[in-house]
Formats: C-alpha cells, structure tokens, sequence
C-alpha cells in the first residue's frame, strides 16, 4: 500500500526539480542577456567618446583667416582733410589696415603715402567717406590680409594704386585705371625686403687677374 505513494512522491519530487532547473536555466539566460546588453552600451558609449573631434584632435578653430567681409566706406572721422591734414580710412574692420585720404589742391597731387581724395570733396564740406568708385582687389588664392591692391580712380583713364603686403601700404602708384593686381603688385614682397643679386666674394683680398694673352705659361 506504501508503494504507490512513494511513487507519487517521487513524482512530484522529479517534477519540482525540473521545474528548479528550467528556473534557473532562464534566470541564467537573463543574466547573460543582461551582461551583454551592458557591455554592448559601454562599448558604443566608449566608440562616442573617442570618435568625438574635441577627443581626437583637441582643435577649435585652428586654420581660420580672417575674412576681409564687406568693404566699409566711412572714414573713422568726418572732416576737411587735404594733403597735409588727413583723413584716415579703415576699409574692413576685421583686418588691421588703415589708409591716409586727403584732398589735393586742384591740378596737383598729394605724396605718395596719402590717396587723393576728388577735388572739392573734402573742402567745400565736411567728407565722411571714401567715393563709391573706390575698390580693393585681391589675387586669387592669396589671403586679402597678405595682399591687396586699392584702386582709387582720379579720371576717366588713370587711377591711384596702392599695394598693400602683410597690411603694409606701398607707395601709391598712379596707372591705366586697368592694370591689374598681378601688374600693379609682380612680386607681393614684403616692404622690408629687397631683391639684391648675389655677387661671390674674392677667395682673397687681392682680386685675380688674369694673365696677358702674350705670357708664356710653364707646362705642368
């Protein structure tokens, strides 16, 4: 009489431990699920950090040149300037370069430092700004902050220019109002520096003469 009810515990025994081990086989397909879903996010989070520019080079705004942006015509002072009392214009005001206006006397010029302003411009009242016909060229391929050239027509065939390297003003030049940049400004050297031809030194401090033509010269 004891036998089937040993049976049946045993039963029930086999099934109670099955359902502990499917238990824990799926509790254990969590875990893994788990640990895996974390490394997947430590990784990407990890991929982020690295592909992100400020990691990798460090730079911000490394290589920007100024933009020369638009041409500004108002000098930094209203006034009646002429040749010896001038005026000052700044034609861009990202760029650090500033030019020296004044109105001649008619027939005449200013130096070569000073633009000249129209005839009448400045004298008979207060100029405020630079003439509308008055423009700045650039080369192509050449920052505008390491050369420029500002073309201020004084008639109907010839204009004033001025050469402007490393934002340093040449002496004017007064030309065929269609000269370019690369006539005007061959070279685009800097102020400071002058093409000298190299010329070798003596090897000593008396210079070699050749002898005349008529010597005999002793064989080796």
């Amino acid at each position: 009489m004891l036998e089937p009810a040993v049976n049946g515990s045993r039963r029930r025994l086999a099934r109670i431990t099955l359902a502990a081990a499917a238990a824990l086989a799926v509790a254990v397909v969590a875990i893994a699920s788990c640990s895996s879903d974390q490394s997947s996010s430590s990784s990407t989070t990890g991929l982020t950090q690295i592909q992100s520019p400020a990691t990798v080079t460090g730079i911000t705004g490394a290589g920007n040149v100024p933009d020369a942006g638009a041409l500004q015509r108002t000098l930094l002072e209203p006034g009646a300037y002429n040749c010896t009392d001038t005026g000052v214009w700044q034609p861009y005001a990202e760029i650090d370069l500033t030019l020296v206006v004044g109105e001649p006397a008619g027939g005449s010029s200013c130096t070569g430092d000073v633009l000249d302003m129209p005839v009448g411009s400045c004298s008979a009242t207060p100029c405020a700004e630079v003439p509308a016909d008055w423009r700045i060229d650039t080369m192509p391929g050449v920052p505008a902050a390491a050369l420029m050239m500002v073309v201020a027509p004084v008639s109907a065939s010839t204009s004033e220019f001025v050469c402007v390297v490393d934002l340093v003003p040449q002496p004017k030049q007064t030309l065929l109002g269609t000269t370019t940049i690369q006539q005007a400004c061959p070279t685009g050297a800097s102020s400071n520096s002058i093409d000298i031809p190299y010329v070798p030194p003596d090897t000593s401090d008396i210079p070699y003469v050749p002898p005349p033509v008529s010597v005999d010269i002793p064989a080796g």
